[in-house]
């Protein structure tokens, strides 16, 4: 059975994956926690310290041990300098909150029982002269004892301060809020050996793509170079069909659905070339898109026509072809891609490996809203890159590309040659 999860952001542990979910809405967050003040504020109104992030992280647990997580630091907004030490007495649990958050929600969560968390820090210190403390701590524990049917609340909450200073916690943001559930995998089967495709020693490479039949490799020597597929012989040709100079002044260059798309370096203009059948290239020289150079990591849909862009905050965006012009409009699609590698257009979705090595592929609909992960793989990331031939995955490994059957029907172990 396919095991799935939201867009997550994990802790460097072995087996688990969370994510930063959308925030509840203000309104919503008001009507749950609304202050009580007065309509004129004094000069002596009390600072209010607060969690760095309230979002909902939901976190998925796929090990059995015992799992720590960060619910991050806590922080004030004061120009003042010394305003002596600050400590916050942290307490997880209460049914009180429970019962507001299922209500604002229309959830059904239970609470995480006290014998499945215990805090590693039951109190936080903003230090004399700082606005923000180390971050804090809690482990998931006796996870064999969790309902996997279930969905569980842990709240951790600022409930009172130790301070000189004039401070209070802040009513709207006093409380770290995560969802657990329990997920362990069945055991992986492992991926046929890969059969090697093609020699890339001695090349420096830009970019490597398959369009249609042709592998294309784009080096800093400004070549780029197509070399078709045999099938019966299950190899690219050794020979290019075509070379053109010059791309180098390009960073990034991958498959479009009439040929390619390049993003120039300097300005992170877009401009787009036509390929035939027979590799030939033709183009207008005309910009087709500006700004692509908020993107750390862009990858290419054939499939929705669509670009997908990763911002170095993590925001993953996707933006859609209108007319013969990328548009600057980009949607947004989730948070937390920045702790992805390997991210590539696959089908009607995206593969991403996590930092624990696990594969998952994401549908993405043609509104470009994307749906919860998809657990296809386990021991990815040994791989540096994953490129997409058909249904298959390439890889480069000791000069030597490499290609794996693969579907999004089994779960699949990684192996080397």
């Amino acid at each position: 059975m396919k095991n799935t999860h939201h867009t997550i952001k994990p802790v460097k542990t072995r087996s688990v994956l969370f994510t930063w979910a959308w925030c509840i809405p203000t309104a919503v967050l008001s009507a749950m926690f609304l202050p009580s003040c007065s309509d004129e504020e004094s000069e002596a109104e009390p600072v209010k310290v607060y969690f760095s992030s309230t979002a909902v992280r939901t976190v998925m647990l796929f090990s059995k041990n015992d799992t720590a997580f960060s619910f991050g630091s806590i922080r004030y907004d004061w120009d003042k300098v010394n305003q002596g030490e600050i400590t916050a007495m942290l307490a997880g649990g209460g049914n009180e909150f429970l019962e507001k958050y299922n209500a604002a929600r229309n959830t059904q969560h239970e609470l995480l029982p006290e014998n499945n968390y215990s805090l590693n820090h039951t109190s936080l210190v903003i230090e004399n002269g700082k606005k923000i403390s180390e971050e804090g701590m809690f482990t998931v524990k006796n996870i064999e004892q969790l309902d996997t049917s279930k969905t569980y609340l842990l709240p951790v909450t600022i409930q009172s301060l130790s301070a000189t200073a004039n401070v209070i916690p802040h009513d709207l943001k006093k409380t770290s809020w995560w969802v657990l559930s329990v997920n362990i995998p069945e055991e992986p089967v492992e991926i046929a050996p890969p059969t090697n495709v093609f020699n890339v020693a001695g090349r420096n490479l830009i970019s490597l793509f398959v369009y249609g039949n042709f592998l294309v490799t784009h080096e800093t020597n400004g070549l780029i170079n197509l070399y078709a597929y045999d099938a019966s012989g299950q190899i690219f040709s050794t020979t290019s069909s075509s070379t053109n100079g010059g791309w180098n002044v390009f960073n990034t260059l991958m498959p479009s659905t009439t040929g390619f798309i390049g993003r120039w370096a300097d300005s992170g203009n877009l401009w787009e070339y036509t390929v035939d059948q027979s590799g030939f290239l033709a183009g207008d020289f005309q910009t087709k898109g500006t700004g692509f150079n908020d993107y750390l990591t862009i990858t290419s849909s054939v499939f929705h026509d669509a670009l997908f862009g990763i911002k170095s905050t993590g925001e993953l965006y996707g933006i859609k072809r209108e007319g013969t012009q990328w548009t600057s409009i980009a949607v947004k699609m989730a948070d937390g891609w920045n702790q992805y590698s390997n991210v590539v257009a696959y089908g009607n979705g995206i593969l991403a490996t996590d930092s624990n090595g696990y594969l998952w592929f994401f549908t993405v609909n043609q509104d470009l809203s994307i749906d919860s992960g998809v657990l296809t793989g386990t021991g990815w990331e040994m791989f540096q890159n994953l490129f997409v031939f058909g249904n298959n995955l390439l890889t480069i490994i000791d000069d030597q590309l490499w290609m794996y059957s693969f579907d999004l029907d089994g779960y699949w172990k990684a192996v080397l040659p």
